[in-house]
């Protein structure tokens, strides 16, 4: 949830709806599939970045036999691309990237590509490719793969300064 914070507001809507209309009986997940397409401008200090996301976002919610919501999945493909509006430099990525939140254990696990920025000519600049799991209590609890971004937010500003 720390990374896609934008994207779950989004999509809290669909899920506040589905939780009060879920009768106690549900067997299947309930599913949504949207898209979100937003600019946001984000505050590097001395310039803004903007992003201009188009994310393609399939939510999948499932429930015990007494209708309570045990588990989310979220999985999210799509297109951001930054801009700093100072010097016109960019970088484009794909994110490729599913979250599963167990709120039983409450535990969130985020498994794929979440940052994978590209500026044309160099190359990949930022990568966290791999599973980080995140304790709703504890924080980070486990992570492998490749995570730059995760430990050093700041990337994100930098990478095009």
């Amino acid at each position: 949830m720390m990374k896609f914070a934008p994207l779950m507001a989004g999509g809290l809507g669909l899920l506040l709806l589905a939780l009060t209309v879920m009768p106690a009986t549900a067997a299947k997940p309930v599913t949504e599939r949207f898209v979100i397409e937003e600019i946001v401008d984000l505050d590097c200090g001395d310039y803004t970045l903007r992003e201009d996301r188009v994310l393609d976002v399939l939510v999948l919610l499932f429930f015990d036999g007494e209708g309570e919501l045990t588990d989310i999945q979220l999985h999210v493909h799509g297109t951001v691309v930054r801009t700093n509006l100072d010097s016109g430099a960019s970088s484009v990525e794909h994110p490729a990237v599913s979250v599963f939140v167990d709120m039983v254990e409450e535990t969130e696990t985020t498994v794929g590509a979440v940052f994978n920025v590209v500026i044309q000519g160099e190359g990949i600049v930022i990568q966290d490719t791999g599973r980080v799991v995140f304790s709703f209590t504890e924080g980070l609890i486990f992570e492998a793969g490749h995570q730059e971004a995760l430990h050093n937010p700041d990337l994100l500003c930098a990478h095009l300064r």
